[in-house]
């Protein structure tokens, strides 16, 4: 029930149930290792690769037990992965949160794993972004008792955690969205035919009112134009990219559009606001903190529909989606 960053095993067999048990070991980190099916003083042979693949095909491991092996196999869930999508299943989670000890061992690991995943850019926000909105559902359903205590303060420090993530993460759009712009220009990799873009994008594409106004040819990748009536309408496409996008890759995107606007402002050789700073302006708002009515420290959003953020932004896809979209969209541009 460990959580391994870059743990190297030299010389050091292991079986197969130090990866299955713990979050984070990958194949890079055995040198001059084999693994076994089990212990030493049982019967046991070697695996390969292709074994390990295998085991991924049995009923007899867990979600999570998967996800651990996928990881050590191929350590970068930036692309998604059908293990952890079951990994990401409230239902899950409500489940395993009846037997409070298993179930803080497994939240904290797990949140830990995912947390720095993200950090180190093999994650990305759209992976976070589910698991915070799990986190704050399981929350109200645990029953505010003394026996559970434990419990519900790991719910709210894993909240804590990934909230700074999620903070980072509406930082980035709000600075997007409070352009006001009707038009977006993304790089994409595909077919040169609008109508690919438009099915791939249909979760976050509202064929009412936007319109793929160019897709230009490039050697690759290509340039693609969508306008929209309204800016709102444009809220679920610019938050589906930036939920596909790593912490680098977010944090790129901000700095290059922050100095793209401090530019202009000197080239305009007047000061103008970074943001829009009237309420009525503001498209999306967020604030982090202790809250004084509940107790408890929480992430509140105001967008322009009422609901969760998950189902504001339209980011209740899985996470072999949101991959799958990743190598469609390859960047927003300025």
């Amino acid at each position: 029930m460990s959580t391994l960053d870059n743990t190297r095993f030299v010389a050091t067999n292991i079986q197969l149930q130090t990866i299955t048990g713990n979050f984070g070991l990958t194949i890079e980190d055995l040198d001059g290792a084999s693994i076994r099916s089990g212990r030493v003083r049982e019967g046991y042979r070697y695996l390969s690769t292709e074994d390990i693949e295998s085991e991924l095909l049995k009923d007899l491991w867990s979600p999570l037990e998967k996800l651990r092996m996928e990881y050590f196999l191929r350590p970068n869930l930036s692309y998604g992965s059908p293990y952890l999508d079951q990994a990401l299943n409230l239902t899950r989670w409500a489940q395993i949160y009846k037997n409070p000890g298993s179930f803080v061992e497994l939240l904290e690991g797990f949140s830990e794993f995912i947390a720095h995943l993200y950090a180190s850019n093999r994650l990305t926000a759209h992976s976070i972004l589910v698991f915070h909105d799990i986190t704050t559902k399981l929350a109200e359903l645990v029953p505010q008792s003394e026996d559970l205590h434990r419990l519900a303060m790991s719910l709210g420090g894993t909240r804590i955690v990934l909230s700074r993530i999620v903070e980072e993460y509406l930082e980035v759009l709000d600075l997007l969205l409070s352009k006001g712009r009707r038009s977006i220009v993304f790089l994409v990799e595909g077919p040169l035919d609008e109508r690919y873009y438009s099915q791939e994008l249909a979760p976050w594409f509202d064929s009412s009112t936007m319109r793929i106004d160019f897709l230009i040819e490039h050697n690759s990748p290509l340039e693609l134009g969508i306008t929209s009536e309204q800016v709102a309408t444009l809220i679920p496409l610019i938050a589906g990219f930036l939920a596909t996008r790593t912490k680098l890759e977010i944090v790129r995107i901000r700095d290059r559009h922050l100095n793209n606007d401090a530019q202009k402002e000197e080239t305009d050789g007047r000061l103008l606001p970074m943001r829009q700073s009237r309420q009525d302006d503001q498209l999306l708002s967020f604030r982090a903190g202790y809250n004084e009515h509940s107790k408890r420290f929480e992430i509140q959003v105001r967008a322009l529909l009422s609901g969760s953020l998950l189902m504001d932004l339209r980011l209740q896809v899985s996470t072999q989606f949101a991959g799958k979209i990743r190598g469609v969209l390859r960047d927003l541009l300025s």
